[in-house]
C-alpha cells in the first residue's frame, strides 16, 4: 500500500472515530465495525493505534475505560464552534487534513492533494482567507447563495429561486427541485430539475450570479412531479461545462500545433481525450463529447494552434466565429 493510500484510510477511519465518539461512549469492537465499511482489515489494534494518534497529534480528550469502551471526556469538536454550520462537517474534515499534513509521520505522507482540495472548496464558500494558497476570482459573485442552496440540496427541498437570463429583461421566481451544485470555469452553477409552461420537466443550470435574492424554500407553491432519479455522474459524462445539448455524444478531431500540443496534453480538455502524434509534430487530440458552447468557447481558446477536423459541422461553426471576428477588424 502506497503512503497516500495509508493516510487517504486513517483520514477516513479517524473520522468515522470522531462521528461514533460525539454521539457517546463506544466500545472498541464498535469503533472497528464502523471503521471496517471502510477498510475490512481494520482490527482493534488498529483502533488502539488510531485513538493513540489523536491523542497525541489532535489532542483529543479521549478516555478510556473496560466498562464504557472509549468516550470524548468533554464536548469535542475538529474545529469548535461550527457544529451548527452546513459546512461544520466540511470544516471539520478540513482542520483535521491541517492539523495531519503539518505532522513529520510518514504514513501521512499524499495528504497535500486533499488538503489543497478542501482549501479551495472552503475558501471558495466561506471566503476565508489563506496566505498559503490563492485561488483566482475570489469574490465570485452569487457565492453567498451556495450555503442555502447546500443546505436546501442536503435536505431534499423544493426551492424559489429569483432567476434573470441573460435574455430577460426582468428577473422572475422560479420553483425548483436542487440536484447538484456544479463549478465550471470559475463560475457555480445549481443543477436543478425546472418545470416549463407546457408542463415538461427538465435539468437546468442556472447561474448562481444571475439570481437575484435569496432562494426560499417551499413546500406547496407550484410543486410538481418528479421524474425518475438520475445519475448525474453519468449525465454530465461527455459534457464539457453544464450544457446538456440532448444529443449523442460525437467524436470531435483537433489538430493542435506542436507548441501548443504539450499544453493541452498536460492539462486534458476531457476525460475522454486522446492523443496521437503527427509526423510534423503537430499532435491530432480526440474527445467523445456533445457538441455545446463550452466546447466551441474551449476551441476559440486556443486561436491559430488549433485546428478542427471533424465533424464538419463544428468546424463551420468555428470558422463562421473566427470570419465574423476578422471582419470587425475589417470594417
Amino acid at each position: 500500500m502506497t503512503d497516500k493510500q495509508s493516510a487517504d484510510k486513517r483520514l477516513k477511519r479517524l473520522l468515522a472515530i470522531h462521528k461514533q465518539l460525539r454521539q457517546g461512549a463506544c466500545s472498541g469492537d464498535k469503533l472497528a465495525d464502523s471503521c471496517r465499511a471502510l477498510d475490512e482489515a481494520v482490527s482493534l489494534r488498529t483502533i488502539r493505534s488510531d485513538i493513540y494518534f489523536m491523542r497525541r497529534m489532535l489532542n483529543a480528550p479521549v478516555e478510556s475505560s473496560r466498562y464504557y469502551g472509549y468516550r470524548y471526556a468533554r464536548a469535542y469538536s475538529l474545529l469548535e464552534g461550527l457544529e451548527d454550520e452546513p459546512l461544520g462537517t466540511l470544516n471539520e474534515v478540513l482542520a483535521l487534513v491541517r492539523q495531519l499534513a503539518e505532522t513529520n509521520s510518514r504514513a501521512l505522507a499524499g495528504l497535500e492533494e486533499a488538503l489543497l482540495s478542501l482549501e479551495q472548496q472552503v475558501s471558495v464558500i466561506r471566503a476565508e482567507p489563506n496566505p498559503r494558497i490563492e485561488f483566482e476570482n475570489p469574490d465570485l459573485k452569487g457565492r453567498l447563495y451556495l450555503i442555502p442552496l447546500h443546505r436546501f440540496l442536503h435536505r431534499g427541498v423544493f426551492v424559489r429561486i429569483c432567476y434573470q437570463p441573460y435574455a430577460a429583461t426582468e428577473p422572475a421566481w422560479r420553483t425548483v427541485w436542487p440536484l447538484m451544485l456544479k463549478e465550471f470555469n470559475n463560475r457555480w452553477y445549481l443543477i436543478a430539475w425546472d418545470k416549463l409552461s407546457d408542463d415538461t420537466r427538465r435539468i437546468w443550470p442556472f447561474a448562481l450570479d444571475r439570481i437575484t435574492q435569496p432562494p426560499v424554500e417551499t413546500a406547496t407553491l407550484d410543486v410538481f412531479p418528479l421524474p425518475k432519479p438520475v445519475d448525474l455522474t453519468g449525465y454530465f459524462q461527455h459534457v464539457i461545462g453544464v450544457t446538456k445539448t440532448g444529443s449523442d455524444p460525437q467524436w470531435v478531431v483537433l489538430r493542435f500545433s506542436p507548441q501548443r500540443a504539450l499544453y493541452v496534453i498536460t492539462k486534458k480538455i476531457h476525460p475522454t481525450q486522446t492523443e496521437k502524434r503527427l509526423p510534423d509534430g503537430s499532435y491530432r487530440v480526440q474527445l467523445l463529447v456533445e457538441l455545446n458552447k463550452e466546447l466551441e468557447a474551449k476551441i476559440l481558446e486556443f486561436g491559430p494552434d488549433v485546428t478542427v477536423l471533424e465533424p464538419e459541422a463544428l468546424r463551420d461553426t468555428i470558422v463562421g466565429y473566427l470570419q465574423a471576428a476578422l471582419n470587425t477588424y475589417t470594417l
